[in-house]
C-alpha cells in the first residue's frame, strides 16, 4: 500500500529553512510541497539549491506570495520560519485556511499574541506546534546528569550566564519591533531545563549595534 505523505509549505527561505527541508524529506511520512517567498525567483533558487542536497519524490511548487502558499490545496502543514514579528499573522492565516503550523522559536513577540495564535489553532481544529527541539536532546541528559548527581554533580546553580546571537541582515532588522522582542527562547529554555522552574522574563534589552572591527584572537 502507498503511504500517504504529508504535505508541507515552507512559507520563506530562511537558512534555518533548509535544515527543516532536509528534514522533511528523510522522513517516510513527509515532503515538500511548497516553498513560498515575496519574489518567485528566490523560492525557485532555494528550491533548487536544497534539491541538490536532499532531493524529494517530486518538485516542490515556487510561489512568490504567502497568502498563495498558505492557501494552496497542495499544503497540508505550513512551516513557518519568518522573522518573529511577522509570525502572528501568518500562523491565524494558516490556522484560517485549515492548515496545521510548525512555527520556529520564539512563536511570538509576547505571551497575549501566542495566546491569541494557540486560540485560533484550537478553533479551526489544526495542530500547532513550535520548533523548539534541542531540549529533546540525548545530549541534554547528560549535561542535567552532570548537573545534578548527587554524587559527581556539580552542586547547587548559584548563577547561570547564557548568550545567543546571529548576523541579522538589513530585510531581518527592517521587521523587527525592538520594544516588543522576546529574549531569545535558546538561552532561556537551556536556564530553565537546568532550573527545573519555569522561568519569567523581568526585562530585557535587544542588542542591534556590534563592533564591526571585534579582534576575536
Amino acid at each position: 500500500m502507498t503511504q500517504i505523505k504529508c504535505r508541507w509549505g515552507i512559507l520563506g527561505t530562511a537558512g534555518i529553512a533548509r535544515k527543516m527541508w532536509n528534514a522533511i524529506q528523510a522522513s517516510p511520512g513527509g515532503m515538500v510541497a511548497a516553498v513560498g517567498s515575496r519574489r518567485t525567483q528566490r523560492a525557485a533558487t532555494f528550491i533548487r539549491e536544497c534539491s541538490r542536497e536532499r532531493p524529494g519524490v517530486s518538485e516542490p511548487l515556487a510561489i512568490g506570495d504567502y497568502q498563495s502558499l498558505i492557501e494552496h490545496p497542495e499544503v497540508d502543514v505550513v512551516y513557518l520560519p519568518l522573522p518573529t514579528a511577522m509570525r502572528k499573522r501568518f500562523v491565524i492565516d494558516a490556522a484560517r485556511a485549515g492548515k496545521h503550523v510548525l512555527c520556529e522559536k520564539p512563536a511570538a513577540v509576547n505571551s497575549n499574541d501566542l495566546e491569541e495564535m494557540v486560540a485560533e489553532c484550537e478553533t479551526a481544529g489544526v495542530q500547532f506546534m513550535d520548533g523548539v527541539m534541542f531540549d529533546h536532546s540525548i545530549r541534554w541528559s547528560a549535561f542535567l546528569d552532570a548537573i545534578h548527581d548527587p554524587v559527581k554533580g556539580l552542586g547547587a546553580i548559584r548563577r547561570i550566564q547564557t548568550h545567543f546571537s546571529f548576523p541579522g541582515d538589513a530585510e531581518f532588522q527592517a521587521v523587527l519591533r525592538p520594544r516588543e522582542i522576546t529574549p531569545s527562547p535558546h538561552a532561556r529554555t537551556s536556564s530553565q531545563l537546568c532550573l527545573g522552574e519555569l522561568l519569567e522574563t523581568v526585562s530585557s534589552r535587544l542588542q542591534t549595534e556590534y563592533l564591526a572591527n571585534l579582534d576575536s584572537a
